[in-house]
């Protein structure tokens, strides 16, 4: 599973010690922000495959999946 700041510099945003921006002039984000809002989806989905693969129909996915949002 990838970090937020791993996802946001794949995303395109750049980094320079804690703090990210975009090489727009004006700010406008709006292409980084829905990569990384895809990249997210993506990694989530692959969490959930992973505790498919690993639980398979002996749990609560549905339990399983929310306890993921608690950690």
């Amino acid at each position: 599973m990838k970090t937020a700041i791993e996802m946001a510099l794949e995303a395109g945003f750049m980094g320079h010690e804690d703090s990210f921006y975009t090489n727009h002039r004006y700010g406008d984000c709006t292409l980084e922000l829905e990569r990384f809002v895809e990249l997210v989806r993506a990694d989530e989905r692959e969490a959930i495959i992973d505790l498919v693969a690993i639980y398979g129909g002996t749990v609560d996915l549905e339990a399983a999946i929310r306890a993921r949002g608690n950690t």
